[in-house]
C-alpha cells in the first residue's frame, strides 16, 4: 500500500465503497436512520482501507456481521449479505471478461489505470445493481418469514456461504499475486460461474423448502383457528340445549312464585338463576352471531380467534358483515396473514390504552359489486404517526422486534394486483382499509 499513490488510494476506497454499498443494500434492504446510515458509511470505509491492505477476509466479515446487527432478522440479514457478496464476485469476473472484449483492455491494463478503472465501474455499478435488483424482485415473490423456523439451517447456509467467499477471495488474492494471467483469469472465471451455479441450486433448494414449511405453519394455524370455531359453535349449541331443557322449569318455578306473590323470592329467583343462565349462554354468542353473515371459512376463523383473543385482553369488538360475503379473490393464506397481522396491530395498540371504556376495535366486512373491503379501526394514545413509514421494513411504533408485519403485509401487496391498502390516522383513531377486487 505504501507505494501506491495518494490519488489510487482514495480512488479504490471510493469504488470500494460504492460496490460494497450496493452489494449490501440491494437484497438486504436496509432502512437507514441517520445514525445507523453514518455508521455504515464508515464501516464501508474502513472494509475498503481493509481490502486494500489484502486484508479482504475480515472486511467481508465485518460487513456481513454489520448487516446481520442492522436488519430487523439478524440470520436471515446476514444470509442475503452473503449472497449478495458471492453475486458480486461472480459478477465481477464475468463483467471484466465483458470489458475486456468490449474495450480490448485486459485487467492487468485496466488496474494499472485510473481512467481505464474509471470507465470499467461506469459500466460495472449500474448492471450490477440491475442484476441485484432483479434477484430481489424474485425473493419478493416469495413469502418472507417473520422468523427462520430453521435456524440449524439457517446456520449451516450462512457458514457455506462464508465458505465459497472465502474460496472465490482466495482465488481471485492468488490472481492479483501472479499479476492478472489470461489463462488463471479464465480458469477461475469457469470456476466461480460453477461454483456459483451449485450455490444457486442448493439456494433455490433451501428457500423451496422455508416456503413450503411456512405455508405448513400457516396452514396448520388456519386449522387451529377454524378448530376452535367449530368447538365454540359447538359450546354454544350445548348452552342452547341446556337452556331448552331447563326454561320450562325455571318458568314453572317462576309462575309458583308469582300466584303465591312471593315477589321478593321471585326477585331473588330471578337474580341467582335466571340471570347468571343467561349470561352464560350469552358470553360467547356475539361474535358468533356477528359472523353469521361470512361465509368464507379462513375469514371467519381468524376474525372469531382474533375477537376472542382481543376480548381475554378487556378490549370490546364490533363487528360489521351486513351482507353475506361469499368469496373472496385472494389466496387464503395472503387473506389470513394480511387480517391477522392487521388486527394484532390493532390490537398491541388498544390494549396500551389507559381507559378501559375506550378500547374498542371495530371491524367491517362490505361486500360490493366489484370486491370486498375490510375496514379495522382501532384508537390510539398517540398524537402522530408517520403514516409514510409504518410499512418500512423494521419501523414499529411499539419499540424493537417489532414492525415487521406491516413491512410483510406490503410483501403481500407488492405480488397481488387486486389488492390494495389506506391507511388513516384521525382524531387518534387508526384505521386500515383493504380492498379486494373480484
Amino acid at each position: 500500500m505504501t507505494d501506491l499513490s495518494i490519488e489510487y488510494i482514495l480512488f479504490s476506497i471510493l469504488t470500494n465503497s460504492i460496490v460494497m454499498w450496493i452489494t449490501m443494500t440491494t437484497i438486504p434492504r436496509i432502512k437507514f436512520t441517520p445514525k445507523t446510515f453514518i455508521t455504515f458509511v464508515l464501516c464501508l470505509i474502513l472494509c475498503s482501507i481493509l481490502s486494500l491492505c489484502n486484508l479482504i477476509y475480515p472486511s467481508v466479515i465485518i460487513l456481513v456481521i454489520i448487516i446481520g446487527i442492522f436488519t430487523s432478522n439478524h440470520l436471515i440479514g446476514m444470509i442475503l449479505a452473503s449472497i449478495s457478496y458471492v453475486i458480486c464476485v461472480v459478477y465481477n469476473y464475468i463483467a471484466l471478461t465483458l470489458w475486456q472484449y468490449i474495450a480490448g483492455v485486459t485487467q492487468a491494463h485496466l488496474m494499472s489505470s485510473m481512467i481505464n478503472q474509471t470507465c470499467f465501474y461506469l459500466f460495472f455499478f449500474p448492471t450490477l445493481y440491475l442484476i441485484l435488483r432483479g434477484i430481489r424482485w424474485i425473493i419478493d415473490k416469495f413469502p418472507r418469514p417473520d422468523k427462520l423456523s430453521h435456524k440449524t439451517l439457517g446456520i449451516s447456509l450462512l457458514i457455506l456461504l462464508l465458505v465459497c467467499s472465502a474460496i472465490l477471495v482466495a482465488n481471485f488474492t492468488y490472481e492479483q499475486s501472479k499479476g492478472y494471467p489470461a489463462e488463471l483469469m479464465s480458469s477461475n472465471l469457469k470456476l466461480f460461474i460453477l461454483l456459483f451455479a451449485l450455490m444457486a441450486i442448493l439456494i433455490t433448494i433451501i428457500i423451496i423448502m422455508v416456503y413450503k414449511d411456512a405455508r405448513t405453519n400457516i396452514e396448520l394455524n388456519e386449522l387451529e383457528h377454524l378448530k376452535q370455531y367449530t368447538e365454540e359453535v359447538e359450546n354454544m349449541y350445548t348452552s342452547l340445549r341446556r337452556f331448552k331443557h331447563d326454561y320450562a322449569n325455571i318458568l314453572f318455578s317462576m309462575k309458583h312464585y308469582i300466584e303465591t306473590a312471593q315477589y321478593k323470592e321471585l326477585n331473588t329467583y330471578y337474580d341467582t338463576q335466571v340471570i347468571p343462565l343467561v349470561t352464560s349462554l350469552d358470553a360467547s354468542s356475539p361474535a358468533l352471531e356477528l359472523l353469521s353473515n361470512m361465509k368464507v371459512p379462513e375469514l371467519k376463523s381468524i376474525l372469531y380467534f382474533k375477537i376472542m383473543e382481543a376480548s381475554k385482553q378487556n378490549i370490546s369488538t364490533t363487528l360489521e358483515v351486513k351482507w353475506s360475503v361469499e368469496r373472496i379473490n385472494l389466496k387464503s393464506i395472503d387473506l389470513t396473514r394480511m387480517v391477522g397481522i392487521l388486527l394484532d396491530n390493532a390490537i398491541e395498540e388498544t390494549v396500551l390504552i389507559t381507559d378501559p371504556s375506550k378500547r374498542l376495535i371495530s371491524i367491517s366486512c362490505i361486500q360490493k359489486d366489484t370486491g370486498v373491503t375490510i375496514i379495522i379501526s382501532n384508537p390510539s394514545e398517540k398524537e402522530h404517526i408517520n403514516l409514510a413509514d409504518i410499512r418500512k421494513d423494521g419501523y414499529s411504533t411499539k419499540g424493537n422486534n417489532h414492525g415487521l408485519g406491516l413491512s410483510n403485509i406490503n410483501e403481500i401487496l407488492k405480488k397481488n394486483d387486486n389488492i390494495y391498502l389506506s391507511t388513516s390516522f384521525v382524531d387518534q383513531v387508526f384505521t386500515q382499509t383493504l380492498d379486494i377486487d373480484d
